[in-house]
């Protein structure tokens, strides 16, 4: 069976194509490639049932790619800190025996990427494709889908939250309380992932951040739009000519701009804010004050959940 030229012509000519959610097959996939019985596949699966809008892409003229541009709500991110594929799921079109193989992408930061998907008998990429869900059960059964990477012990991450209250000076207790999708640690950073950084960057880290990822190599509190202080693996550098100053972003403000960490000269160590159009830098202090009015305002967040 050959695909209409036509079809491929139009595919051609659109190379795009948007809409608001995905399709029935879409999601069944989704489902059916999510690690079964792990708390994060519903947040993954949550936020393909409720995205921005859905962009499809051909990528050549057996490959597609459906992807999710960005999450809708912060809360349904999940922890992982590499990119993540699943294994490819050999499926076949009922309508027309087509063989497709597809897959699902993570992306590090717990983002749900979206499908990508391969026509396995060679020929263009259909324009419409459905799965019979009958077989998809039975296609999947038995097959070990445990793809993402481990989650961190409730034991592990109550450790890393203690010893992070610790080094920011406040009180581990109110933070012991918070729930995962309120509050998310990092595990502490290994020298190879500190050396990586710098080589990343193109700087030496100052010695409060190198004792703070070793730590925890960064956090998030989920409240609204998420706010972060980053860890090795995300922060980034911003130069600033007119001050001649090399800073390190820290926590990113979104429209208000970014708190930063300075990287250069006598300053080295400060954290300051950077607001847009606003040459002078806003003195906060150093990083163990940072972090400590971080976790201070998410114990205030805390306190609201209990009243």
């Amino acid at each position: 069976m050959t695909e209409p030229r036509d079809a491929v012509t139009w595919w051609r000519k659109r190379t795009w194509r948007r809409s608001r959610g995905m399709t029935r097959a879409e999601l069944a996939v989704i489902r059916a490639l999510l690690p079964q019985g792990d708390p994060r596949s519903e947040l993954l699966f949550r936020q393909a049932t409720d995205p921005p809008g859905v962009e499809r892409r051909l990528v050549d003229e057996r490959t597609c790619q459906v992807t999710i541009p960005y999450v809708k709500d912060a809360g349904l991110l999940i922890d992982v800190s590499c990119d993540c594929e699943s294994p490819r799921l050999q499926v076949t079109d009922p309508a027309n025996g087509r063989r497709l193989s597809l897959a699902v992408k993570v992306l590090r930061g717990g983002f749900l990427n979206g499908i990508f998907g391969v026509a396995d008998d060679g020929l263009p990429w259909p324009l419409e494709w459905d799965v019979d869900l009958s077989r998809l059960g039975a296609v999947v059964s038995g097959r070990a889908f445990d793809w993402l990477p481990p989650m961190l012990s409730d034991a592990t991450r109550q450790q890393i939250i203690t010893e992070l209250a610790g080094w920011a000076g406040r009180n581990a207790e109110p933070l012991l309380r918070c729930g995962r999708e309120l509050f998310e640690v990092r595990p502490p950073a290994e020298a190879g992932s500190i050396a990586g950084a710098e080589t990343r960057l193109g700087l030496l880290l100052p010695q409060d951040y190198r004792e703070f990822v070793t730590v925890c190599n960064g956090f998030s509190i989920y409240h609204g739009r998420s706010y972060e202080v980053f860890g090795s693996e995300d922060t980034y550098p911003l130069a600033l000519p007119m001050s001649g100053g090399q800073y390190l972003v820290l926590t990113d403000l979104y429209e208000e701009g970014v708190v930063a960490l300075n990287c250069r000269g006598d300053e080295t160590g400060r954290v300051v804010l950077l607001r847009p159009k606003v040459e002078k830098a806003e003195l906060i202090g150093d990083l163990r004050t940072h972090v400590s009015e971080s976790l201070e305002w998410l114990e205030g967040l805390v306190r609201l959940q209990l009243e």
